[in-house]
């Protein structure tokens, strides 16, 4: 019923034309403790360092660099069809004084700034797995995000982004499957002396062909859509595109 578990990664990078090493660690360490009735809760401590993957290859959302905090997470399935889930996190900057020589590739959260407080990042997230039939799925989630830091007069980070997802799985046959999904990103409040106030839209949709359990090739298409709702900008910012992936797994 208990399942603990602990991550320890490091990166080290040389710069040989201008004699610079950047070295940074990462380390997870949590627990995953299983419930009655499948309900799941998983408590984890994570610790990125700025110069950690300072190329962002394994960098996600949820492993802000240059930072380190909590986060609790829970998976409760309310029936056979029915699953929610749930994640709080709070993450506070290791540090302030960051390099400039990194900041292109290091911390993209939180501009150095040596006189200011360390900036906290705290994250909510709900979602729910709904398993409408044999072929049919449909997930869904929400998650708030805020970005907060002190720092001298005109140089203060205050910033929400919220995020919203619907996503549908239809099984046509047993070999191909096709997806619709949305995705709504809102942006709001200040970050230094920018006000953001700004929303993307993305439709996106997917068709899987699995050739057997090993071999598929899937195709995904994404419309992007962006305005900037803030004064000063007068929609220079704004702008839409397409992108078309394609994928083939051997």
């Amino acid at each position: 019923w208990l399942t603990p578990y602990i991550t320890f990664v490091r990166t080290d990078y040389e710069r040989e034309n201008t004699q610079e090493s950047h070295k940074g660690n990462a380390y997870v360490a949590g627990a995953l403790i299983r419930l009655p009735h499948q309900y799941e809760v998983k408590l984890q401590y994570q610790r990125v360092e700025e110069n950690y993957d300072l190329m962002a290859y394994h960098k996600t959302e949820h492993y802000p660099g240059n930072t380190q905090g909590v986060n609790a997470q829970m998976a409760a399935p309310l029936t056979q069809v029915l699953k929610l889930k749930g994640i709080v996190g709070h993450y506070r900057q290791l540090e302030t004084a960051t390099s400039a020589s990194d900041t292109i590739f290091g911390d993209s959260f939180f501009p150095a700034n040596a006189s200011a407080d360390e900036g906290t990042i705290d994250v909510q997230r709900v979602g729910a797995d709904w398993k409408v039939n044999d072929r049919l799925a449909v997930t869904s989630s929400i998650e708030h995000a805020q970005f907060f830091q002190e720092a001298p007069t005109g140089s203060d980070i205050d910033k929400d982004v919220y995020n919203f997802l619907i996503n549908t799985k239809f099984s046509v046959t047993k070999k191909l499957n096709v997806e619709g999904g949305f995705r709504r990103f809102l942006s709001k409040g200040d970050w230094q002396a920018m006000a953001f106030d700004s929303y993307q839209d993305i439709p996106e949709a997917a068709i899987t062909y699995h050739f057997d359990k090993d071999t598929r090739v899937q195709v995904i298409y994404y419309h992007y859509n962006f305005e900037d709702d803030n004064i000063v900008a007068q929609g220079q910012n704004d702008y839409h595109g397409q992108q078309v992936i394609m994928e083939v797994k051997i």
